[in-house]
């Protein structure tokens, strides 16, 4: 139950702040020059390039709804609240020339920094001079409202007493703390679907078809040629005359992959599904793990239910656009850190967000804990106490040290595929004297029976804690590895083409060769900018060949 008592209530506050624009199409045509799988993240963001210059027809399939129809999404709070989303570039560049230097040719830090500059529009005048940050771009981002200062204070100060200074976290700077930047304006959390999408709904040569489920990219003589898909209960077919984009995230991109015969042999023999590419499709699965401590204080400085919806946190929402309701999450900060003592590297291994926040998340199952888990972790963030103070640190390990896979169950579409993430972390808890002077921290201490076999916050212990209660950190990658076309581990190469299939690519989260460090919202972001000048330059060089050898043939030959 996350403020869940009061959702409908504040709906009525903020649902006039956004605009709705609807296209969506009934009829689909026959074919299109492109058809995009997936109207998330990167999805997005290539529905508005791919049609900007009306040379070229698009469809984007959906398998949900339109964003509107939940308009809780647009307030920061309640989209938010159980996690920490931010809009930095993932805090170093090591990761992008480490893609590069393996194998995704045209992927270093500086061949990529444009692109994550073209889609922003920097909103803070202190720092829009920034060679780091850009004007003028779809996505509006700016520095998070804290309304948490004390918090902010202890938190900065604490890190600060360890080494680690304040950073701006989108620069080449690798280690310290940042204001979370975030992608709102006025207080209305701004997506892709809502800042390149829906501006552009009226364009001719653009179709969006709503509750699309993608069943299968459609492959003739290894030729993406379309996509079979559900709608309204009927199977439809619809022809790509260029190109099929999957942009269905890592999980769904790779599962239609599979469904569509590319993928590792032996595993689609199994289901009985012809095989048009054997590729690894599905392994390289990072999902890095975060861990949620609870500390109570004593001071009231975090969010509360009662706070958020006061008639004053409402009306400074309405008015102002700031406020409670207006903090992403309510997240106060975050910090890149490496927490490994003896180790030399000036690049982070552990991310810490902090949320001026005591969400009973537990209880909502959202994580899916075993109910006897739930009931005993929220029983021990209670305390004795009835109307607890407190936040959340969540420990998130940076990148990864180990790969997963994800495979198909059955041929059934609907069917969710298998997913064993063989997670490997650590877990280190950090504790700091300016939360025990100014708030009087207490981080719980009640043991947890699953783990009562083991000395109390032992080693032993601490690890059967982490195995129980840690959680995904929702930034899964790598599905659908990018790199060079002769290595044996890549499903697509640099410039994102589907290894084995003409006139298929992917783009999403999935091509990701190794993940990075931090969220992967923004970088999503920056591949799909990067994609769609990829894709619109191979056409306009296929055209371009056209025009010449036309001219060519129509040459009067000499006598």
């Amino acid at each position: 139950m996350v403020l869940g008592i009061f959702v409908g209530v504040v709906a009525v506050v903020y649902v006039s702040r956004v605009t709705s624009v609807s296209a969506i199409v009934e009829h689909v045509n026959t074919t299109y020059d492109f058809v995009i799988v997936g109207a998330g993240t990167a999805g997005s963001v290539l529905a508005n390039r791919l049609t900007e210059d009306g040379k070229h027809t698009v469809l984007l399939l959906e398998a949900g709804g339109e964003e509107t129809r939940h308009p809780n999404v647009y307030v920061p709070l309640l989209s938010n609240l159980e996690r920490a989303n931010g809009y930095d570039w993932g805090g170093t560049s090591k990761d992008y020339d480490d893609w590069a230097a393996n194998g995704s040719v045209g992927w270093n830090y500086k061949q990529v920094l444009p692109y994550f500059l073209k889609s922003e529009d920097f909103l803070p005048e202190s720092q829009k001079s920034s060679v780091y940050h850009s004007k003028g771009g779809p996505l509006p981002v700016s520095n998070i409202d804290v309304p948490f200062e004390p918090l902010a204070d202890v938190f900065q100060k604490s890190l600060a007493q360890m080494g680690y200074k304040t950073i701006d976290c989108n620069t080449r700077e690798a280690l310290g703390m940042c204001t979370t930047q975030v992608t709102t304006d006025n207080g209305v959390r701004q997506s892709t679907a809502n800042t390149f999408l829906k501006p552009v709904m009226t364009r001719k040569n653009l179709h969006v078809a709503t509750f699309a489920q993608a069943n299968k990219v459609l492959i003739s003589n290894s030729r993406a040629v379309g996509v079979e898909y559900l709608r309204n209960g009927r199977k439809e077919v619809v022809g790509a005359r260029k190109e099929v984009i999957l942009s269905a995230g890592p999980i769904g991109s790779p599962h239609i992959l599979m469904m569509s015969g590319v993928g590792p042999a032996p595993h689609l023999l199994q289901l009985n599904i012809p095989v048009h590419s054997d590729i690894p499709v599905g392994s390289n699965l990072h999902d890095p793990m975060m861990m949620p401590i609870r500390v109570l204080i004593n001071e009231s400085y975090t969010i509360t239910p009662a706070r958020a919806t006061s008639v004053i946190s409402k009306l400074k929402y309405k008015i102002l656009g700031s406020g409670m309701l207006s903090s992403s999450g309510g997240i106060v900060g975050t910090a890149f850190v490496n927490a490994d003592d003896k180790s030399k590297t000036k690049y982070p291994d552990v991310v810490l967000s902090m949320m001026a926040t005591f969400p009973e998340l537990w209880e909502s199952g959202r994580y899916n804990y075993h109910k006897y888990l739930a009931k005993e972790f929220y029983a021990t963030a209670i305390q004795n106490q009835n109307n607890s103070e407190g936040f959340t640190l969540w420990i998130q390990v940076a990148k990864s040290s180990s790969s997963g896979t994800m495979k198909l169950k059955s041929t059934n579409p609907f069917d969710h595929p298998d997913i064993d993430p063989e997670y490997l972390f650590a877990l280190r808890l950090i504790r700091a004297k300016p939360f025990q002077l100014k708030l009087r921290a207490k981080v719980l201490t009640r043991p947890f029976s699953k783990c009562a076999k083991h000395k109390f916050n032992s080693d032993p212990y601490l690890e059967c804690l982490v195995r129980n209660l840690a959680v995904s950190s929702n930034n899964p990658s790598g599905t659908c590895k990018m790199g060079a076309i002769e290595d044996n581990s890549t499903v697509v190469d640099p410039q994102l083409r589907v290894k084995g299939i003409q006139r298929l690519r992917v783009v999403d989260a999935s091509v990701m060769p190794t993940p990075v460090t931090g969220n992967t919202y923004a970088p999503v972001v920056m591949i799909a900018e990067k994609a769609s000048d990829l894709i619109r330059k191979s056409y306009n060089k296929e055209a371009k060949g056209q025009k010449r050898q036309d001219k060519n043939v129509q040459k009067k030959p000499k006598r």
